[in-house]
């Protein structure tokens, strides 16, 4: 296949994060690739203004009902309703629905797999208690009974792609797991950050050593063990992303004169709080966990979580610290390693170099052209 036609497919546009990274990595090797995806919010993602997006039907709903939350059960409809019969490739990028696509004989789907859909496979439990809380608690039992039908559906859907490849082994795993079938190809997410190319931003004079966290602000990631554990050992913490659990958070801070939450920064800047930090915390257990990797090759180590996917490029107490669990305990021990060992900024560096845009698109033509 000479100048094969490629379509990409990705679950929803409304942020910006390691996933949205990665589309933006495909994107630099098929720049011609339209985007289909079930909602699109522009001023939530400038970043995909360099994409022709096609949206599903869901996109005219009004904005207060277009919460993928709301709308899991419509979301397999919104996929199947794409015509892709004019491409030969279509790569769907996904946590969710995105692999509910429909194709035809003539086109290969290839799966690019984030993580089996969260709330119904590995983090349903986390899922249920986050989200049925207080008087909501008396809904628990139907979102049992709704999770085992949609496993059942979910299971039908994830047969569609004709390949997958995963973000990591950890991923690659889950996927044989819960949807019984076999990856192709493990390919991690690149590095964008292009230490060369872009300037280093000039940041407020900080008169204080500080741990970084870059994430959406989601239960999910446990910022709020980072923030306690920050707060009991008066260590300083700067918290770059916004999200939906930034209210809990910050009046979990409390306004401690220790946790600072920036919200959004420029690419720039980012590199800027990357190459000064102590180290990038990442507590929660991630399918990958994109920034922690981008702070290594900052010349900055990580603590991570031991069963995260960049848990499998990060030697212990060499390149950084892998905790065993999402306990204020576990990151407790954690820092107090941190602080016991001499790091090696170009060590760190050299560590994760082969990352690269390069790399990532030398594995994807082999995928596509065999």
């Amino acid at each position: 296949m000479t100048n094969p036609r490629v379509a990409l497919v990705y679950d929803r546009i409304n942020s910006i994060g390691g996933a949205e990274r990665i589309l933006l990595a495909l994107h630099d090797i098929f720049p011609s690739a339209p985007l289909f995806t079930s909602v699109y919010e522009k001023e939530l993602a400038p970043w995909a203004s360099v994409f022709q997006v096609q949206t599903s039907f869901l996109q005219y709903l009004p904005r207060f009902l277009r919460d993928h939350t709301k709308l899991s059960t419509l979301m397999p409809l919104a996929f199947e309703q794409f015509d892709l019969s004019e491409f030969d490739i279509v790569i769907s990028v996904t946590s969710e629905y995105a692999k509910c696509v429909l194709t035809k004989p003539h086109t290969q789907h290839i799966c690019y797999m984030l993580t089996p859909t969260r709330y119904l496979w590995t983090h349903s439990e986390r899922y249920e208690h986050d989200f049925f809380r207080g008087i909501f608690r008396v809904l628990r039992p139907l979102f049992r009974w709704y999770r085992k039908f949609a496993r059942i559906a979910d299971l039908a859907f994830a047969q569609r792609p004709d390949k997958y490849v995963a973000i990591s082994n950890v991923i690659q795993h889950r996927v044989q797991a819960c949807y019984e079938r076999v990856c192709d190809r493990v390919i991690y997410p690149p590095i964008q950050l292009d230490l060369e190319k872009m300037p280093l931003i000039q940041l407020p004079q900080h008169t204080y050593r500080f741990f970084l966290i870059v994430s959406r602000l989601v239960p999910y990631k446990r910022i709020d063990v980072a923030i306690r554990v920050c707060m009991k050992k008066k260590r300083h913490l700067i918290i770059i992303g916004k999200g939906s659990d930034e209210n809990r958070l910050r009046h979990l801070a409390h306004h401690s004169s220790y946790i600072h939450f920036l919200g959004y920064l420029t690419e720039g800047e980012v590199l800027g709080y990357y190459q000064v930090c102590e180290a990038l915390l990442m507590v929660g257990e991630e399918d990958f966990g994109l920034s922690a990797i981008e702070a290594m090759r900052a010349g900055r180590p990580a603590i991570t979580h031991v069963k995260s996917g960049n848990a499998e490029l990060i030697r212990d107490n060499v390149t950084g610290i892998l905790i065993q669990n999402e306990m204020d305990e576990a990151l407790d021990a954690g820092i107090e390693r941190y602080d016991g060992v001499q790091w090696n900024s170009r060590l760190i560096r050299e560590d994760v170099k082969k990352l690269d845009q390069l790399s990532f698109e030398t594995n994807w033509r082999r995928i596509i052209y065999g």
